[in-house]
This record gives structure tokens, C-alpha cells and sequence, in this order.
């Protein structure tokens, strides 16, 4: 997200001189190393849970790549591993629109896996009794307002307390 917000910055400012295709170099060679040590982590994950022989660990990573959910692990593993391998071209790296959408997809493989962990953690108990497919409520959905409501409210409180935190 850092480098959309500096595209825009170095664009809305007309900071050309100060934001400079070095930086968003710097920045696109930080993303490719952030992206291989995500890829060896998932690698690694997968080797230790297969390597360990625990029914249960395999159980889980094999429900990644066949389950209910394997569309979103197989775009996870695209955003997060696959795209950003376009980094390696200084090309590449130097197109601030290439390094835009680059950077968005990569954010939403971030997002995916997030939603993942969440997800896979409540569809998979301890016990294989209790697996189940995660399905998101009407009560857990909400009023799309109700956050809103609720930041609101905090602030009016804050707001109220605030004369009788400066005396």
C-alpha cells in the first residue's frame, strides 16, 4: 500500500524530483524479497505438515489445496507468490503503473490470507467432528452501519469525558 500512497503523493505534489524511480525501486525489490520469503514460508509449512507425518497436519494442508475454501488458497498463493515474481525485471520495477497493480493485488493476497486464517480456523476444530464449512451469519454480517454507530458513540464519549481530563 506504501508504494499506491507514494505514486499518488509524488503525482498529486508533483514530487518527481524527490520521489524518484530509484525509490520506487528500492521499494519493488523490497516486495520481491518480501514475496520469496513468503513463498519459502508456505513451502515450508507444507513440507513440515507432510515431513511430519501428523494425520491431522496433513489433514489440514490438504484440505487447503481440496477444500471448500481452495479457490481462495489457490488465489492467496497467486497474489502472494506468483505475481509479484514480476519484480524481477527492472522494467518492471520502474513502471509505476505495473508497480501499482502489483502492489494491489499483492495487498489483496495479503487480505485473502488474513480471511483464510480466520475462516479455516473456525471450520476446523480439534476434534474431526467439528469440521465443518464456515459460513459467514446475518447477526455476524450486521448492520454495514454499525461500526460506524459504534466509532461515533466512542468519540461522543471521549468528546464528553475530554473538558474533565484537562482540569
Amino acid at each position: 500500500m506504501v508504494v499506491v500512497l507514494a505514486i499518488i503523493i509524488r503525482w498529486g505534489l508533483n514530487l518527481q524530483a524527490v520521489i524518484t524511480p530509484a525509490h520506487f525501486d528500492a521499494m519493488a525489490k523490497v516486495m520481491l524479497f518480501a514475496s520469496i520469503v513468503m513463498t519459502l514460508s508456505y513451502a515450508t509449512e507444507w513440507f513440515m505438515d507432510w515431513y511430519g507425518g501428523d494425520h491431522a497436519d496433513r489433514a489440514v494442508i490438504a484440505y487447503f489445496f481440496t477444500g471448500d475454501y481452495r479457490w481462495l488458497y489457490y488465489s492467496l498463493l497467486f497474489c502472494n507468490c506468483l505475481v509479484p515474481q514480476a519484480l524481477w525485471f527492472a522494467r518492471v520495477r520502474l513502471n509505476l503503473w505495473a508497480l501499482a497493480i502489483i502492489s494491489i493485488v499483492i495487498n489483496l493476497g495479503m487480505w485473502l490470507e488474513r480471511i483464510l486464517i480466520v475462516w479455516n480456523t473456525l471450520s476446523h476444530g480439534h476434534a474431526a467432528s467439528l469440521w465443518r464449512t464456515y459460513h459467514v451469519s446475518v447477526l455476524r454480517r450486521g448492520d454495514p452501519d454499525r461500526a460506524a454507530r459504534a466509532v461515533r458513540l466512542r468519540l461522543s464519549r471521549a468528546g464528553a469525558d475530554l473538558p474533565h481530563r484537562l482540569h
